[in-house]
């Protein structure tokens, strides 16, 4: 019997081709959608990666710049400082009070008040710059072999640009450069951008900018070295024995900043056109004469009794018979002597010519924040030249000087 055998199927070579052919697109498709897939993760990664950099700088340059503090003693030690002219290279220092969550405060423990520095580097291992800042504190060891240098932390890296400008209140106007180094500007404005990824320049969308305004912690002169208050035994004595307001012991003189050595001058020449609008001399009229009068009346008031309660009767206490509330309009000082009459002794303010002074002690107090203790804290601080008061102490009554009230701070007729 004979067997009978069927035929086999095979694929042939083309058949085979084919099939090779149409997995390797599917491989190629398979890769293709792999490698996006990876390189959308990696460029994701690196945009969050520089954003969370970006986001590290903008807010350590803003709590630096938040805690700003300002000595005008010791300028030396506390000034605001701006290397900015070189646009390659900036650079800016000051001294700030800063949080507890600032970079770097585990190294510096419970030493918040540092001087800061922010510069611009170049970085030769990526060929480029890098935004860099110091610290240290401000409050060093007494042995000067345990200084340190300071701590260094590199903020960001492959910097694109780093610009700081100030806004200046004289001129009104953004500056690229600040010079005075005996204050703290009001406004910074900075711009911050890093290179792309790809080493390109950044984009105009790309640059972070901020406008600061800064509440520094100035600490002024008064503040930072207030005065002591006269001992009773302090100063020469006349013959009544009690200390002569135009002597005794003063404190330190404030020293003028700018700011306030704008003021004074705006102030006195405000007070030259007034001379020269009255013809050489300084014309009240009988309106700012009362409201002067009424101004210092009710300051006279408001200290009367506080001063009533001091130690004893002083020659700027109101004669004997006058309620405590009311200045007298004249009368007799309880010093020794009789002021002839109309002299307004113990009456601050109440003459005319005790206007220009007061006035000038006025601008002294709001400048300074402080009361001046003698009429020669005018001179020494610029608001009246020697000239000037000696003119305006020619205007006391007869057998009198003017002086400070230390109680009100106004100007009062003294009998010697």
């Amino acid at each position: 019997m004979r067997e009978i055998r069927g035929k086999q199927s095979a694929f042939t070579l083309v058949e085979a081709m084919v099939a090779m052919g149409i997995l390797s697109m599917v491989l190629v498709m398979i890769y293709q959608t792999f490698y996006s897939v990876l390189r959308v993760t990696e460029v994701g990664a690196d945009a969050a990666e520089q954003a969370q950099r970006e986001r590290i700088v903008l807010k350590t340059i803003e709590d630096a710049l938040s805690g700003i503090v300002y000595y005008e003693q010791n300028q030396e030690h506390y000034a605001f400082v701006a290397e900015t002219l070189d646009f390659d290279h900036p650079a800016i220092s000051f001294v700030s009070r800063v949080p507890p969550d600032f970079l770097g405060s585990k190294e510096f423990g419970a030493q918040s008040l540092r001087r800061i520095d922010f510069v611009v580097e170049d970085d030769e291992t990526l060929d480029g710059r890098s935004l860099v800042m110091y610290q240290k504190p401000i409050l060093q060891p007494a042995d000067v072999s345990e200084l340190e240098e300071p701590r260094r932390w590199v903020l960001g890296p492959n910097l694109d640009t780093f610009m700081v400008m100030f806004y200046s209140t004289i001129n009104n106007e953004w500056l690229h450069d600040w010079e005075e180094t005996n204050s703290v500007p009001t406004r910074l404005r900075f711009e911050l951008s890093f290179k792309l990824n790809d080493g390109g320049a950044a984009e105009l969308k790309d640059i972070q900018k901020r406008e600061i305004v800064i509440f520094s912690d100035t600490i002024t002169q008064a503040m930072q070295n207030p005065r002591m208050p006269a001992s009773k035994s302090s100063g020469s004595k006349g013959r009544s024995g009690r200390r002569d307001p135009r002597s005794g012991s003063r404190g330190q003189t404030p020293k003028p900043t700018t700011d306030q050595m704008k003021r004074i001058a705006e102030w006195r020449k405000q007070q030259e056109e007034a001379r020269k609008r009255d013809s050489g001399k300084r014309q009240y009229s009988e309106a700012e004469k009362a409201a002067w009068r009424k101004k210092m009346a009710d300051r006279y008031a408001k200290y009367a009794k506080a001063k009533q309660a001091a130690s004893g009767a002083s020659r700027f206490n109101p004669p004997s018979g006058t309620s405590s509330g009311t200045p007298p309009s004249s009368g007799t000082p309880p010093s020794s002597g009789t002021p002839p009459s109309g002299g307004g002794g113990g009456s601050p303010g109440l003459s005319p010519g005790s206007i220009p002074i007061n006035e000038a002690l006025e601008l002294y107090e709001s400048t300074f924040g402080q009361q001046a203790e003698t009429l020669q804290d005018l001179v020494d601080t610029g608001v009246l030249t020697e000239e000037e008061l000696g003119q305006m102490q020619s205007t006391a009554p007869p057998g009198a000087v003017w002086g400070i009230d230390p109680t009100t701070g106004l100007v009062t007729a003294v009998y010697p």
